[in-house]
């Protein structure tokens, strides 16, 4: 529980900490340049001192004068003995520092009683060299996990998804180059970097919880869906995949994470949804959305004892246009009336397609028939006027159908059935005008 609360913790301070200054954009800002150049030198040392925490034997690193720069708790129990740990003793161990120092060899193995030192180049500090002392008689798994560690630097340098390692309190230790294509940062910008800084601050209490669970071992690894902020404040859909690395005595050491950039995904999803409540032609809702927001309505005014009305709209003279001058015309006439339509209602009226010339409007808080026929009125003036499509004049008109609902329990499909009769009899009556449906 308590490191539940410390995550938790930890993300109330960066809302504290964080100044929100309008644009998304001012997200990625909060860190200034003299700030992170300040902390540069603390950041870099905080990330690979993680980096050799992480591994089980004896190891430092250790500059050309055989100074040791950093070393992991290991090293300062076996090698050091509890004495100066400071520098290597050994004048074997120095010369093969120097020569890997000097590009004379690739890397060195020395063999000092039953211990192996491995001396290695350490690119993340320059002019240090990364000593690891281990057990001789272990020499083949060693040498696996040497190239096993190759190998995850090579995954971890060229994947074409973007990953990371973050220590525990959540900043940035290492990068790799199609994290940086993601975000728009460099790895400079990034290592030291709170993570928390680059999440939309709505996703910020996401992964708290997951994350506490990694660090008391509840669980292994967990996935999910959050937003990134690019440098220049666009909004990254990601699938994030995080696990903790621990050392042998099972405590965790930092996390590792990958993103997967789904953006296009979300954005395909965000269209079908629309696809499913929406008019591709127009924009304006379908049947579906249309009778959920009339459910909504009556269920509304069954509360507050207003009235609602539905109004069924069907174009006259279009199938001539339609006819005449081709569904390209058509079409672009029907996105017409559908914008004189959207402009004619009142605020909060719901405008919907149903079908090919057919359209219907949900109207509520509406104070009987006269301003039920005023409302229909209006939208059949906006429609009358004319208007051209490719250079050609058009002018048309609508017949309107209106149900006021009786009551408050009324059935939404039996209000546009009726509204749609209504609407059959105003064509019959000359069209271009509107009927009340016969109940009302």
């Amino acid at each position: 529980m308590r490191v539940v609360e410390f995550c938790k913790a930890v993300s109330l301070k960066f809302r504290s900490e964080i100044p929100i200054r309008g644009a998304m954009s001012s997200q990625t800002e909060v860190v200034s340049e003299e700030q992170h150049d300040a902390d540069s030198d603390r950041q870099r040392h905080l990330r690979n001192q993680a980096l050799i925490d992480a591994l089980a034997d004896p190891t430092a690193v250790v500059g050309g004068d055989g100074v040791v720069v950093m070393c992991n708790l290991a090293w300062e129990r076996r090698v050091a003995g509890g004495g100066d740990r400071l520098s290597v003793r050994s004048d074997l161990t120095r010369a093969a520092i120097a020569s890997v120092l000097a590009g004379e060899l690739e890397r060195s193995e020395i063999r000092l009683g039953s211990r192996l030192v491995w001396i290695r180049p350490f690119p993340a500090l320059a002019d240090t060299v990364l000593v690891r002392s281990t057990d001789a008689s272990r020499r083949q798994e060693y040498e696996r996990q040497d190239v096993s560690i190759q190998q995850f630097d090579v995954v971890f340098n060229h994947a074409p998804i973007g990953m990371a390692l973050i220590d525990l309190v959540g900043q940035f230790l290492q990068v790799n180059d199609a994290f940086c294509e993601m975000t728009g940062r460099s790895k400079q910008d990034l290592c030291g970097l709170q993570s928390q800084l680059l999440v939309h601050p709505e996703d910020w209490d996401l992964s708290s919880e997951e994350r506490a669970k990694l660090i008391v071992g509840d669980i292994a690894a967990y996935q999910r869906q959050n937003r990134l902020l690019h440098a220049t404040g666009r909004i990254i859909w990601c699938l994030s995949s995080v696990a903790a690395v621990c050392s042998t005595a099972d405590e965790p050491l930092y996390f590792i994470t990958q993103y997967q950039d789904i953006s296009n995904l979300k954005e395909a999803e965000a269209r079908l949804d629309r696809l499913a409540t929406h008019d591709a032609l127009t924009g304006l809702p379908n049947r579906t959305l249309f009778l959920d927001r009339l459910t909504v309505a009556l269920a509304r005014a069954e509360r507050s004892h207003a009235n609602v009305a539905v109004l069924f709209v069907d174009l006259d003279r279009f199938k001539a246009i339609n006819d005449d001058m081709g569904h390209g015309v058509g079409d672009a006439t029907l996105v017409e009336v559908a914008a004189r339509l959207r402009h004619a209602v009142r605020p909060g009226d719901s405008v919907a397609r149903l079908s090919g010339d057919e359209f219907a409007i949900c109207c509520e808080n509406v104070g009987g028939r006269t301003e039920a026929q005023h409302i229909a009125e209006r939208l059949n003036y906006a429609i009358r006027q004319s208007f051209e499509i490719d250079g050609t004049p058009l002018r048309l008109g609508a017949s309107i159908g209106i149900r006021l609902a009786e009551t408050k329990s009324e059935h939404p499909e039996l209000l546009i059935h009726d509204a749609d009769m209504a609407m059959y009899r105003a064509k019959r009556h000359g069209r271009d005008r509107c009927e009340f449906s016969g109940g009302t």
